[in-house]
């Protein structure tokens, strides 16, 4: 595909405001999307990126920060001749307008990520593909968005759920492979758990976004929450629970899911298995018991190792 040909579409998404009902009767399938801005002066923001489509037709409401329009996609995926290069590799589908040679380090940091996020949630039995439509340039990109998902606001990178496991975004910029990184984990907990309350999905889409070598050490946010370990903070992970909308997540709120992850995932052993049993939960119930109520039963005093865990944490 050249930069100015945009693959087709058996139906554009076009705007359904004057009467979706008749259309929810018949599909269910709902699109969402996960943005990737700004959460911290010192970490640059982001925007969509490419676009792939299922074999499926979908209708139903489209959650796009905060607000809800509905949306009708019967689309087909492009033939081989639409894109420069395709590439099934492992659990991703990968669709380019451009060559693929020179890019499969990151497609193996992606198989990587994969497998570590299986060591918290398994994958499914039957798992699907999961698409990433990858573009060489911010315009191209642009055309595709606005002619397929009109009405979606312009981020650099964006995953999009519907009835296919996840379908992600993304063009060629400095911040490609953090944004790859980003928002595949969007599409890899949505596709194994039946829910993601918004604190997990950012936070841990926050965690897995640096790459895996800085991961524990080199976060963005990883200065600024060991400097309030000092002042005695520690961010309310009750609050954060309690939010279901990301136009309501500010950037302190990016930074304290992303640090509550990094406790569980680097802290005391015990709160590693709680945040393992709570995704296991999550998997089956769509609102098991939260997670701060389980660390008060196993660790009463998870506050505490909380400072602890940051003032005590290298940024070697």
């Amino acid at each position: 595909m050249t930069a100015a040909k945009i693959p087709p579409l058996l139906m554009t998404v076009r705007n359904l405001v004057e009467q979706p009902r008749a259309l929810q009767g018949e599909f269910s399938a709902e699109i969402t999307t996960k943005d990737t801005m700004s959460r911290e002066s010192d970490v640059e923001s982001r925007g969509p990126a490419g676009s792939c489509f299922a074999l499926v037709v979908l209708c139903g409401a489209c959650r796009v920060a905060g607000w809800t329009l509905f949306a009708l996609a019967a689309c087909r995926l492009a033939s081989a001749a639409d894109w420069t290069d395709q590439r099934r590799w492992s659990d991703f589908q990968v669709m380019a307008n451009f060559s693929l040679d020179g890019h499969q380090p990151l497609l193996d940091e992606l198989q990587r990520l994969d497998d570590e996020l299986s060591q918290l949630v398994p994958r499914p039995e039957v798992a699907r593909p999961i698409y990433l439509i990858l573009f060489h340039d911010e315009t191209t990109y642009r055309r595709y968005m606005q002619a397929h998902f009109a009405g979606v606001p312009h981020r650099r990178a964006m995953f999009i759920q519907g009835s296919a496991p996840g379908w992600v975004f993304a063009y060629l910029n400095a911040q490609y492979a953090t944004d790859l990184r980003h928002e595949t984990t969007h599409a890899l907990l949505h596709s194994r758990l039946r829910r993601v309350p918004l604190w997990l999905d950012e936070g841990l889409a926050e965690y897995f976004e640096v790459a895996a070598a800085s991961r524990s050490h080199a976060s963005p946010y990883l200065a600024a929450t060991r400097r309030s370990s000092w002042l005695w903070q520690v961010p309310s992970l009750a609050d954060l629970e309690q939010l279901d909308d990301t136009q309501l997540m500010t950037k302190p709120d990016y930074r304290a899911a992303w640090s509550w992850i990094h406790f569980l995932l680097h802290g005391p052993p015990a709160a590693r298995v709680v945040l393992r049993e709570y995704l296991a939960d999550l998997r089956h119930i769509p609102d098991p018991t939260t997670l701060h109520e389980r660390l008060q039963r196993v660790l009463p005093d998870f506050e505490r190792q909380y400072l602890s865990h940051f003032r005590g944490w290298s940024t070697r």
